[in-house]
């Protein structure tokens, strides 16, 4: 496929006689919102896979306060920005997400958020007589279930229906199952996989621990489908480690058109070794392009929540590399499903006052597998006090390397929480003799509570305890932006979207542009920053800076990543894309994040007359600005360009976080 020539953008707007600086962008309206990353995944399938979890070793230490990079020298960039080119520069000075709200297609626009926790909203409170908030659980207007009291305003299936009143709440087209006497609500057992987010009186997210919302003035509710997290939830600190050395969180995602499901990040970043926090360090993604391309030391659980049972499907880290486990349908030989796999617990008739157990039966395999192995699952509930000293109600799931708890060799433990969703992990090794640590096993993990288990014979031997919070920098971690493998989920498909491999890896981003002499590329400049931050949340985080030099012609230039549409899942009907953009307001004129749709041939596709792709203009700022715009995908559609375009001279301008992401 030829990169290194005049794009199909330029090449159509020359034909209609004008440039790229032409098509200028429409002025975008400003948002925002969040950030968290973590560890501790499903390390094997119920067939003994013994990979145990990545455990961190510290290096040297990392720290915490946002401090501006320093652009090389060639790039000369400050942290500062400007407007699009047809648009009033955005004198705001937070981190917002910026959303094309010009098309029918786009993306909905988010609230604006502060980068730390602002105090306590001193608004007066809603009405709460009769007329304003019915049935008195604090929400007035906007109520999404206003003759039932809900507080938190849980929406599983976003329809704008309360959960409480809604007599669909999985969205599945029938009337949901009810719990019987003494069992959790199903509305309630899902609690406990999604995290709570704490918000002000306007219903805006906030950097506050949602542990204790109503303690710092706040309202709780559960996360959103596409809303950055706010809070950098991570294991236990140390001295030089006051970040810990893995963050996660429990957040909505995609795993199909119909389909939400739950995605657990794990987000190494510790010390003086190349693991940063805020970035996937991965020099490959999961889509074709990207076969064989590079290894990761961060990775995910996905979980799904379809009737019967919430179960795990997948999992990635840095042992195991990406995997899936697969069930069959009805216990039908050959009908695989990514469905009901490593079982957690039930959505229904889960009572807190009895505990429950089932044998799954499930394999990992990089397709549908012709036999499964069993693996005896126990659930049960009970208040808990973490390593941090917080307490909270748990259900804890208990998965058997074996059929039986009597013949299982190990067992991983998972404890699922309101506040956090998955709260711990714990990792319990078979251990014939616990006073021999010469024979490979021995307790492990930086976690409170009991190492040996005398009734089953074991011995912990990793743990992590993700109960620590602090705010993130900037406006969140991107979820979005997270790498996913394609064939379980709706993620990330661009490669080393967060320039996080290496300060010398571009991966197969290219620049493209014509110099003074018709040479290719010359004109723009480009370096991979490594934030030197000791002390910050930010430290060794990487990002691209851009600039443009001056040159004959008006020719715009740009840098730009091909993703192979055949990547996109069968029900996408629309694509997602977005990035983080910020820089100096004096040389940000001019920059353009661009979706284009192109032919076999690289040629740009039309339709009725004009091009398909999707331009959405830059107010460049000193904080950093989430940009992002959904558009319909054309069915010739064969490759999906994402580019930055900068259409005018001495334009700079930094970007991080970039993200294409199919949408139903």
């Amino acid at each position: 496929m030829a990169r290194h020539h005049l794009p199909p953008t330029l090449l159509l707007l020359a034909a209609l006689g004008c440039t790229a600086a032409d098509e200028a962008p429409r002025p975008d309206d400003a948002g925002s919102n969040a950030l968290v990353d973590a560890s501790g995944g499903a390390q094997d399938s119920a067939a003994r896979q013994d990979a145990v979890a990545d455990t961190a070793t510290p290096d040297t230490h990392t720290t915490n306060t946002d401090t501006p990079d320093a652009p090389e020298p060639d790039v000369a960039l400050t942290d500062t920005a400007a407007s699009p080119t047809d648009a009033a520069p955005d004198t705001t000075q937070r981190d917002t997400e910026l959303v094309d709200t010009t098309q029918e297609d786009t993306a909905q626009e988010d609230t604006a958020q502060e980068d730390t926790a602002p105090p306590p909203d001193t608004a007066s409170p809603p009405d709460t007589d009769q007329g304003g908030d019915p049935d008195r659980d604090g929400v007035g207007v906007g109520d999404n279930c206003p003759g039932t009291p809900n507080p938190a305003q849980r929406d599983f299936d976003q329809d704008g229906v309360g959960d409480r009143c809604d007599e669909d709440g999985d969205g599945d087209g029938a009337p949901d199952p009810v719990a019987g006497a003494g069992e959790l609500m199903w509305i309630d057992v899902m609690d406990f996989l999604i995290e709570d987010v704490c918000t002000n009186a306007r219903g805006e997210p906030v950097a506050h621990d949602p542990y204790d919302c109503e303690g710092g003035g706040y309202r709780r509710r559960s996360a959103r489908l596409d809303e950055p997290i706010l809070t950098h939830r991570h294991d236990r600190p140390d001295g030089g480690n006051p970040f810990g050395f893995q963050m996660t969180a429990s957040v909505p995602i995609r795993l199909g058109a119909d389909r939400i499901g739950v995605l657990q990040p794990f987000d190494f970043g510790y010390g003086g070794s190349r693991r940063a926090f805020l970035e996937f360090d991965r020099t490959g993604g999961f889509g074709s392009s990207a076969t064989g391309a590079g290894s990761t030391t961060d990775g995910y659980d996905l979980i799904e929540r379809a009737w019967p049972m919430a179960s795990i499907i997948a999992t990635a880290d840095p042992g195991g590399g990406a995997q899936t486990f697969w069930a069959w349908r009805d216990n039908r030989p050959g009908d695989c499903a990514a469905d009901d796999a490593w079982l957690l617990f039930p959505l229904l008739g889960l009572d807190p006052g009895a505990p429950g157990s089932q044998v799954a039966r499930l394999r990992i395999a990089d397709a549908c597998p012709s036999g499964l192995d069993q693996a005896y699952t126990s659930w049960r509930v009970e208040e808990v006090t973490y390593t941090s000293g917080k307490t909270m109600e748990t259900i804890i799931s208990d998965h058997y390397g074996g059929g039986s708890p009597q013949g299982a060799d190990h067992i991983e433990r998972f404890y699922f929480t309101r506040a956090y969703g998955k709260a711990r992990w714990e990792r319990w090794n078979l251990d014939p003799d616990p006073n021999d640590d010469g024979d490979g096993v021995r307790p492990g993990g930086g976690c409170d509570g009991p190492t040996w288990d005398a009734e089953r014979g074991m011995t912990r031997v990793d743990c992590r305890d993700w109960t620590w919070t602090v705010a993130t920098p900037h406006d969140g971690v991107e979820p979005r932006a997270w790498l996913i493998d394609v064939g379980v989920g709706w993620g990330n498909l661009l490669i080393n979207h967060d320039f996080g491999a290496d300060t010398t890896y571009l991966g197969p981003w290219l620049r493209a542009g014509l110099d003074d002499d018709g040479g290719v590329g010359s004109a723009l400049d480009r370096s991979i920053i490594k934030e030197q931050a000791p002390g910050a949340l930010t430290h060794q985080n990487r990002h691209l800076a851009v600039s443009r030099r001056p040159l004959q012609g008006g020719q715009a230039h740009w840098i730009y990543q091909d993703v192979a549409a055949r990547d996109l899942p069968a029900e996408a009907t629309r694509i997602g894309f977005g990035l983080r953009a910020w820089g100096d307001p004096a040389r940000g004129a001019g920059v353009q994040v661009v979706l284009q749709q192109l032919d076999a041939g690289d040629t740009l596709l039309v339709r009725d007359g004009a091009p398909v792709q999707r331009v959405v203009g830059v107010p460049v700022a000193t904080t950093r600005r989430r940009v992002t715009a959904v558009t319909e995908l054309d069915p010739r559609a064969v490759t999906l360009r994402l580019a930055v375009f900068l259409t005018e001279d001495n334009t700079a301008v930094n970007i991080d976080d970039a993200w294409l992401t199919p949408q139903p």
